[in-house]
């Protein structure tokens, strides 16, 4: 099986099938901070987007246009590595919830749909709250960024 994100595959990646791979993988997942937060699927639309932004901020400044919760403040952004992100959620024995075995087979997803040197983790903190918005995303050539995204909530 091709990369599904590169153009020249075999067949066009349909994002409905994206859409319910991942939101399989991320049921019932939580995001581990002061609020515990559910994961959910995003889809940012760019049919000319040939990779993933470089940087951080221009991440924010790709999905910042399309999410009006950050477009009247200053942000703070960040680009994670993805094994670094990865790493606590599926070895540490800090998750009360126990979902080591849930992130481990999250991570394999992406990696699966996305290719593994196709994903990234962004992060978006709006300076006037203590929420940071965490996605981690793939990009799919000829559509756009598909993903998932969760908060961190830190006072």
């Amino acid at each position: 099986m091709g990369n599904p994100s590169d153009s020249s595959s075999a067949r066009p990646i349909d994002l409905l099938q994206v859409k319910d791979k991942l939101v399989a993988a991320s049921s019932d997942l939580y995001y581990v901070s002061e609020g515990d937060e559910p994961l959910e699927f995003v889809f940012f639309e760019n049919k000319e987007l040939e990779r993933l932004p470089e940087s951080a901020e221009l991440f924010a400044d790709l999905t910042t246009n399309l999410d009006s919760s950050h477009a009247q403040e200053e942000i703070k952004t960040e680009r994670v590595d993805k094994d670094q992100f990865f790493a606590p959620l599926t070895i540490s024995d800090h998750d009360p919830y126990g979902q080591q075995e849930k992130y481990k087979k999250l991570e394999q997803t992406m990696e699966e749909l996305f290719g593994s040197d196709n994903v990234q983790v962004y992060k978006v903190k709006g300076r006037l709250y203590s929420t940071t918005e965490i996605y981690i995303v793939g990009l799919i050539r000829g559509m756009g960024i598909a993903g998932i995204q969760t908060r961190s909530i830190e006072t």
